[in-house]
């Protein structure tokens, strides 16, 4: 039975811990060690930690260093012929590493990918689910990665250690820093198989502080520093596809600060930055508009000509179903989880 390293990154998550440690400890599959990276948290999570004494557990407590730092930690301990990664507010299915480790058996394969759900809802549906990529073929799920047809969800994937050598998360990234520990991997890996199985329960996290400016501005200027780390990566093999991904994601995070409700001048403020930055004026002239849909290729316009006045407006042409279809999923997701806590509820 082959050993697979848990490595799980821990900072202020006292509500939803013992779920999450819980539901690893209880897999059905034993031969696992759980690495858990406690980094500087400030509640209750190192004593919740502590009080679980289980032989497979290896708790490390660290001064705060953010998530890629923690799981660099857990990867230098790792010892396992597997390794996977769980957040400390989700948490896994009873038989998940069972179902893993079967799998990537069974496909004789250097990483496996499956699917996860939110409340209870099936998220991970990209098309095509179950399938196989060899050799020159894993060019094909590079650049699905890249344009976002496939997520770069990091918990739902299991890899052979053996394969990520000296690879190590990007700690100056403060988003999307799996996306790039995975993209890297993938220069290293000769097979890839996916899965429909669902491994893996992702907690939304409905509060407000979580859409917060700061939140924006940070995911805003991450896309243009994720962008580089791209094409440096592939030395701008995909930079027609990356750039187009870059200039997508950042004027999303503009439609969900103006449909959030933020002053009309803290949308400019980041349009300005955006369509002023430097490294954003060089790589919008080199952009692949084949994976932009229609509104896409509208913002852009909008974007490139420094248009703001027009992206707004044509915000609020587009803006009244987004803004019912974001409050209707943020409702139900609420209603799902109050209907989990009062068993008397009845919830269809």
């Amino acid at each position: 039975m082959s050993k697979v390293s848990i490595i799980i990154p821990v900072y202020n998550v006292e509500k939803y811990l013992d779920k999450c440690l819980k539901s690893v400890l209880n897999q059905t599959y034993k031969n696992i060690e759980i690495i858990v990276i406690n980094d500087g948290s400030t509640d209750n999570s190192l004593k919740i930690c502590k009080k679980y004494k289980d032989k497979r557990i290896v708790l490390i407590d660290k001064e705060n260093g953010g998530v890629s730092s923690a799981r660099n930690k857990g990867l230098e301990l790792a010892s396992g012929k597997y390794i996977t990664f769980v957040d400390s507010d989700d948490w896994l299915e009873l038989d998940a590493i069972e179902n893993m480790v079967s799998f990537i058996e069974k496909e004789n394969a250097d990483l496996v990918r499956f699917c996860y759900q939110t409340a209870g809802v099936r998220q991970n549906s990209v098309g095509e689910a179950e399938n196989k990529y060899i050799g020159s073929e894993i060019t094909r799920f590079t650049e699905k990665l890249i344009s976002g047809e496939i997520p770069g969800y990091l918990p739902i994937i299991m890899i052979k250690r053996e394969v990520i050598k000296d690879i190590k998360f990007k700690t100056e990234l403060p988003l999307a820093e799996d996306l790039i520990f995975v993209l890297e991997l993938l220069k290293n890996v000769n097979s890839i198989s996916m899965s429909n199985v669902i491994t893996y329960n992702y907690l939304e996290n409905l509060d407000s502080a979580s859409r917060s400016i700061k939140h924006y501005r940070r995911n805003i200027h991450n896309e243009l520093i994720l962008n580089k780390y791209i094409n440096e990566i592939y030395d701008n093999k995909y930079e027609r596809l990356s750039n187009a991904r870059c200039m997508k994601e950042a004027q999303i995070y503009l439609l969900k600060m103006y449909r959030d409700g933020y002053d009309i001048n803290e949308v400019k403020e980041e349009f300005d930055f955006f369509v002023d930055d430097e490294y954003f004026n060089k790589i919008r002239c080199n952009i692949d508009e084949s994976i932009l849909n229609k509104r896409d290729k509208k913002i852009f316009k909008y974007i490139s000509n420094k248009q703001f006045d027009k992206m707004i407006k044509y915000f609020k042409s587009e803006i009244n179903k987004s803004i019912i279809n974001y409050k209707y999923n943020r409702i139900k997701l609420r209603l799902k989880e109050m209907c989990n806590g009062n068993k008397k509820t009845t919830c269809n």
